[in-house]
């Protein structure tokens, strides 16, 4: 866990930042292109070097009555928090070598945590080699960036297989534009107290999609984890933050061994987008929890189904490299 003192020069210098135009500049080496789109972005004109610094801020305001605020009478109440506060910064060198980190703000706690923070390697064609912090393949709407999320929340399926990002190595392969191919090994949370045991996550993914265009996309996909927790680095819980708190919680839980396969589904139809994903595993811990009725291993199972429809005419964006929806454009 980072400290915010250490990224006070950080935050300024994305401040101080701001007014930069976009524009060409002429140097010895490569020519160096600057661009304020989505971001302070620095690159040469060649295209095998390039810095960006960016960041997301999500805020959510929400408007409860009934039985979501049962301890006030069942009277109306709003609320509003800061779900995502981020800034990150990623880029190329040499045309092979890419990098992200991320760190996110927590707003309870004032404590900073580190999200990506990764390199690659992209050097062979059709492989990327990937070392670091970042995502385990598993889920299509956990590798979706939370910025192109099309509702407020996850899913509580997908919170509970998707163990997110976490310490490891991993190979991601394409063929044939059309299938790729996933795998990792994974061990700790790096923002975890945990030592991480001397177990290890295993991930891998597979993607079908015969059509990704602007307009038109089909993804299948298929993904099997396996994986354990040490003390804190499990956590799920599914709860309403507005009014009176309605929770469920696992955070406390500890040498938790799951294992899951997981089936994704997703089309664009021009405007329209359907999404939706079947997960099943098996859930086993150390500490016998009473809402399970004292059970310590059981098997778990689940799904979501969503859509969308643009009214505008717009298309959600499916990136075949990344094997998940990207940036919306008008």
């Amino acid at each position: 866990m980072i400290r915010p003192s250490k990224l006070i020069l950080v935050t300024l210098a994305a401040g101080l930042a701001g007014p930069v135009a976009a524009g060409t500049v002429t140097s010895d080496g490569p020519d160096i292109e600057i661009s304020t789109k989505g971001g302070i972005g620095v690159e040469t004109t060649d295209g095998k070097n390039s810095f960006k610094l960016g960041g997301r801020l999500q805020i959510d305001a929400d408007f409860y009555e009934g039985g979501f605020n049962f301890n006030n009478d069942g009277d109306g109440a709003s609320n509003g928090e800061i779900r995502r506060a981020r800034l990150e910064a990623d880029g190329l060198v040499n045309g092979v070598w890419g990098y992200k980190i991320q760190v996110d703000f927590e707003e309870e706690s004032l404590n900073i945590d580190l999200e990506d923070a990764f390199i690659t390697y992209e050097g062979v064609s059709g492989l990327t080699v990937r070392a670091g912090n970042f995502k385990e393949y598993v889920g299509l709407e956990e590798l979706t960036s939370s910025k192109w999320d099309t509702t407020i929340e996850q899913s509580s399926i997908t919170a509970f297989f998707a163990p997110s990002r976490r310490i490891g190595f991993g190979l991601e392969g394409v063929l044939a534009d059309s299938i790729a191919l996933q795998g990792g090994v994974f061990r700790g949370d790096i923002n975890s107290e945990a030592d991480g045991g001397d177990s290890a996550d295993y991930a891998v993914r597979g993607v079908f999609s015969p059509i990704h265009e602007e307009t038109r996309a089909i993804h299948l996909g298929v993904s099997y984890h396996d994986g354990e927790f040490q003390d804190d680095e499990f956590e799920f819980a599914t709860e309403v933050n507005s009014g009176s708190d309605v929770d469920f919680d696992l955070d406390d839980t500890t040498n938790v061994e799951l294992s899951s396969i997981g089936f994704e589904a997703a089309g664009v139809f021009g405007p329209a987008s359907l999404q939706g994903e079947y997960f099943t595993g098996e859930y086993e811990t150390e500490d016998a929890q009473a809402i399970f009725g004292g059970e310590d291993q059981f098997d778990v199972d689940g799904f979501y189904v969503q859509g969308s429809f643009f009214v505008t005419g717009e298309s959600r964006n499916y990136d075949f490299g990344k094997t998940a929806f990207d940036k919306i454009k008008p």
